[in-house]
């Protein structure tokens, strides 16, 4: 059920959109497959990004059990300011973010609102557009990526991560960022 004030902000007005830095949290864990004793490693994921590296630890670690290994990935994402809002667009599991949005029809120019743009973005599975109440910056923006892998920590009360870079094309998500500027703005 969307509240009120997310549906305040669906129907607001695009004020900015600029690219920023967000963090995916998934799960990976071995899970029987049959009474065999088989297992297989399972990834389990939520379409939910957080905006600090500090917010998507704090998740994983209050969300672990015994088994669970977390990925935290960087990827960039389209953050759209409205008056009370923001509209986080990104897509999960992709070197190439918005590539497989791309190209589409063209935005038209009366198209101005955050519900109309949220529609307009909603297409492959893994493409996400959310809604947030709250007026949170978009994190510094840099050309590297990492993806970050749990581990048990020292003492087996907190998660230790090894960090491995990715290469991220940020070609089509520039893209579509300069389409909405042109379209909306």
């Amino acid at each position: 059920m969307i509240s009120i004030r997310r549906e305040k902000i669906l129907k607001e007005s695009i004020k900015s959109v600029t690219l920023g830095k967000a963090f995916h949290v998934y799960q990976r864990r071995n899970e029987w497959l049959n009474w065999g004793g088989d297992t297989d490693l399972v990834n389990r994921s939520w379409t939910s990004i957080y905006f600090t590296l500090k917010d998507a630890e704090q998740y994983a670690e209050s969300s672990r059990v015994q088994g669970s290994k977390f990925i935290i990935d960087e990827l960039p994402y389209i953050h759209v300011q409205s008056e009370s809002g923001i509209l986080a667009i990104t897509e999960l599991f992709s070197e190439s973010p918005m590539a497989s949005s791309l190209p589409r029809h063209k935005m038209s120019s009366t198209q101005k609102t955050i519900l109309e743009l949220k529609e307009h973005v909603l297409g492959p599975k893994w493409v996400i557009a959310q809604v947030f109440e709250d007026h949170c910056k978009a994190a510094p923006l840099d050309p590297m990526y990492f993806s970050r892998i749990s581990s048990p920590g020292k003492n087996l009360n907190s998660l230790g991560w090894s960090l491995a870079q990715r290469k991220m094309n940020q070609g089509p998500i520039l893209k579509f960022v300069n389409e909405i500027q042109e379209g909306y703005l």
